[in-house]
């Protein structure tokens, strides 16, 4: 299902695909069993992501929240500044197949940002997100000109989201702990576990 969206809109200049394709070209490629490409987000995404949202809306309703009209893609897409907050679609070809997003991002002394991913329902369980993850968490620990030269990345996972904790472990994340009630969910504060993963780590991994 594709949205048809009510009249394009004009927003101020984000980078193009060319560049963002080019940044992600610099990365390693992905030891996934599948191949992505993953870039930027952008205003005429609208149509095809607020469609797959609305499709998978069951599916993500207890982990996620997306937009699942235009409106709410408006005021989603702009959550993103590009310097301190990033979401970036992972792509099969050109079929948007899920996001992630890198947000509050915080410069030195930490150096951090925050992990946040989401498969669309019908692209689940193919391996996909292990594979946009790899381009991204590269993405944000290259130094800076080829990346977001990030020391660490931390996610938060709820307690019942098994494969979401499963795909950060793979991917090298070690938990924190648990912080109670630490993210309100369809109106209730939900415990998550705390998962991190520095640089050093993930290059030795890598290696």
């Amino acid at each position: 299902m594709t949205a048809t969206r009510p009249g394009p809109q004009l927003r101020a200049s984000v980078p193009s695909a060319e560049e963002v394709r080019a940044a992600a070209g610099s990365l390693a490629i992905s030891r996934s069993s599948v191949r992505t490409s993953v870039r930027r987000l952008r205003d005429d995404d609208a149509p095809a992501f607020v469609g797959l949202a609305q499709e998978s809306f069951q599916f993500h309703r207890k982990w996620i929240k997306l937009p699942t009209d235009f409106d709410a893609f408006d005021r989603y897409l702009s959550g993103f500044d590009g310097e301190n907050s990033f979401c970036f679609v992972v792509c099969d070809e050109d079929s948007i197949v899920g996001s992630v997003s890198l947000t509050h991002i915080e410069r030195e002394p930490y150096d951090r940002g925050r992990l946040g991913y989401g498969v669309f329902e019908k692209y689940a369980r193919m391996g996909y997100m292990s594979s946009g993850l790899e381009h991204v968490i590269d993405f944000a620990f290259r130094d800076l000109g080829l990346g977001l030269g990030l020391h660490r990345l931390e996610a938060d996972v709820q307690l019942e989201n098994v494969p979401s904790a499963r795909l950060v472990k793979r991917m090298g994340f070690k938990s924190e702990g648990i912080s109670r009630k630490l993210i309100q969910i369809n109106g209730e504060y939900v415990d998550h576990e705390r998962w991190a993963l520095t640089s050093n780590e993930w290059f030795e991994k890598r290696q």
